[in-house]
């Protein structure tokens, strides 16, 4: 198995790239893997995305040690069990530091992958695109991401049974998660050819011998493209 990550603040965002991605093992062959795309209209949505982040590697720790002891339940709920985790986290710091829902924007694309069975199991909070051998699924909500921060003052069973289902995906052998800035590439010479735009986004998440930062810097010093956007991709290969 492989992982490969890439976070780039694009062209919009001069000071903080408001992106971030995690990926962290979670015990028992399982990866918990997540993009997290702050908001643009929130206060400092930098450190509404790692922070969430921060939370979700505290997570991943705790079922890490406890499945040295313990099995984990079947992937659906272990997913639905660490949404609403991160969602209590969330609700304790906000209340602790005093924080307002707009400190907080941020969405959460995450999934949970037995590496073993090689299935995969992924919840959306807000937007963004999920991968899988070419296909790619949409998670678009007309750019009014609806915000796990909106939600806090529910409990958050409740909350949970209002996200849409989760997807369930098998037979993986490479999956990527990304941020909406993988559609956001733009020219930035104005001579050149804006066709290879529209291959981007595939070159970034289909299958290469390079890497995703070695594709990077080809789109970026020889294509000479550039996301306007913030953009998070994390992928990961099974083997065969």
């Amino acid at each position: 198995m492989k992982i490969d990550q890439l976070l780039v603040r694009g062209l919009a965002h001069p000071h903080f790239c408001e992106d971030a991605l995690l990926y962290s093992e979670v015990g028992h062959h399982r990866w918990l893997i997540a993009v997290m795309d702050g908001c643009s209209n929130g206060i400092e949505s930098h450190f509404a995305s790692t922070l969430k982040t921060k939370m979700l590697q505290k997570i991943s720790k705790e079922w890490y040690y406890r499945a040295l002891h313990l099995p984990h339940p079947e992937p659906k709920l272990h997913l639905g069990v660490i949404i609403k985790s991160l969602f209590n986290l969330l609700k304790q710091q906000q209340q602790l530091l005093q924080l307002s829902p707009y400190e907080l924007l941020s969405t959460v694309l995450i999934g949970l992958v037995d590496a073993k069975d090689k299935t995969g199991t992924f919840v959306c909070i807000g937007d963004g695109y999920l991968i899988h051998q070419g296909e790619w699924w949409e998670f678009e909500q007309n750019n009014q991401p609806d915000y796990l921060a909106y939600h806090l003052g529910m409990e958050p069973d409740n909350w949970y049974q209002k996200l849409n289902p989760a997807i369930t995906i098998d037979n993986i052998n490479q999956l990527t998660l990304a941020t909406d800035g993988i559609h956001s590439f733009e020219a930035i010479h104005p001579d050149y050819e804006m066709e290879q735009k529209i291959h981007i986004p595939n070159y970034l998440t289909g299958s290469h011998d390079l890497n995703l930062y070695q594709r990077f810097r080809i789109i970026e010093s020889e294509w000479k493209f550039a996301p306007v956007d913030d953009l998070a991709l994390v992928q990961i290969h099974l083997e065969a």
